[in-house]
């Protein structure tokens, strides 16, 4: 596979116009010409987070209102579950997943109540719960009964989601389009922890494709397929098989930038991601590669100085760099994104998704703005987030 292109991000004219469409009937906002993302990426996600702010602000304060801990929704909620969700609510994260719901239903000129409680469902029984049991799973610091205690806590926020799903009428085709999207996510997660700290017996350019299309650990974004079909099926139609394709593809995409952001966090937690795999695909490097690995899950059974842990993750680090694996993951991810961007173009009229448009183009500037600093993310605390969900 040629991953020898001059730079690794690249919009296709074609997109391009079909942005600049959508750009001009927005009047224009500063920052968010079709050339921004390429030119200035993190005034680019500046631009594009405070847009749609602004745009979907009464939504936004809508699921605010329902969602924080003294909320509408939450003070229904067993006393014991609300104080736990009290403990772990932060409105950003969640506001980064439901904007999807939004900009979606937006597409289809459909945000609407319906819009907001499939939002209020999924949040309550994923959202926050799934990133707690992430965070409790990747902590060496957490003992075993404090990763049963998150476990139970996202069983009980699952089935309390369902349970607010199936209250509301005609939405009993989405609340079965989640429970099926849940299970093929925790399907993949149980997968992907059976196989923590293990090498493949031998990783190909063929795995390395089956790894890109599926199904795979890129799958687990379950918010895209549902944010996409539960639009369609809010308006009384059903999600064709493209819109469904697309919701797959831009899971993938979000996955494959988040590899490239988490690579230390990832292989210290014993999870081989697609950098790594192409690393050891590597004839050159693959050797070195593998030994550095090695040598980090060590430290998981030992008491190694956290020095030494922090020089061998530098170190391959390093190795992934030179091997070109971090600008090869990068081109994959943009060769996804374009994927996705022709399904746009053929599934919306240019003049009803900008809010989508933008979303999009956002993981170019994301792919961008990494280029920019040796694949490393910016401080977070430079990343402006929004106001609206507190």
């Amino acid at each position: 596979m040629d991953y020898s292109c001059a730079s690794c991000v690249s919009l296709s004219e074609d997109w391009r116009e079909y942005y600049k469409k959508g750009w001009d009937g927005a009047d224009r906002p500063p920052f968010l010409s079709p050339e921004a993302a390429h030119l200035s990426p993190l005034d680019y996600d500046y631009a594009c987070i405070g847009w749609l702010e602004k745009h979907f602000s009464q939504s936004f304060s809508a699921l605010h209102s329902s969602l924080r801990p003294s909320g509408n929704l939450v003070k229904t909620l067993p006393t014991r579950f609300a104080r736990r969700w009290e403990r772990i609510y932060s409105g950003p994260p969640l506001w980064r997943q439901l904007i999807f719901f939004l900009a979606f239903a937006d597409s289809l000129r459909s945000v609407s109540e319906k819009t907001l409680r499939v939002a209020e469902m999924y949040s309550l029984g994923l959202g926050l719960s799934s990133m707690e049991v992430d965070h409790t799973a990747d902590s060496s610091r957490k003992s075993l009964p404090e990763f049963y205690d998150s476990l139970l806590f996202a069983v009980v926020a699952l089935l309390l989601g369902l349970d607010h799903g199936m209250g509301k009428k005609n939405q009993e085709d989405i609340v079965q389009r989640f429970l099926s999207h849940t299970i093929k996510m925790l399907e993949r997660q149980w997968e992907e922890m059976e196989n923590h700290f293990q090498f493949p017996l031998n990783i190909t350019e063929l795995k390395l494709q089956d790894y890109l299309n599926g199904p795979s650990r890129l799958d687990v974004a379950i918010f895209f397929p549902l944010a996409i079909e539960s639009s369609y099926i809010n308006v009384g139609m059903n999600p064709p098989e493209e819109a469904i394709k697309l919701g797959k593809m831009l899971s993938r995409v979000r996955q494959l930038n988040d590899e490239i952001v988490d690579i230390e966090e990832d292989i210290r937690a014993g999870i081989l991601t697609f950098p790594y795999m192409h690393g050891l695909c590597c004839l050159e490097k693959r050797g070195q590669i593998k030994t550095f690995i090695e040598q980090l899950w060590r430290t998981k059974e030992s008491s190694i100085d956290p020095q030494k842990t922090s020089s061998i993750e530098r170190g391959a680090y390093e190795l992934l760099l030179n091997s070109g694996s971090l600008k090869a993951t990068a081109i994959e991810s943009i060769r996804l994104i374009n994927s996705c961007t022709e399904m746009v173009m053929r599934l919306f009229a240019p003049d009803r998704c900008f809010s989508l448009c933008l979303l999009i183009t956002q993981r170019f500037a994301h792919i961008r703005r990494l280029e920019q600093n040796r694949w490393k993310e910016i401080p977070m605390e430079m990343i402006r987030q929004p106001s609206s969900m507190g």
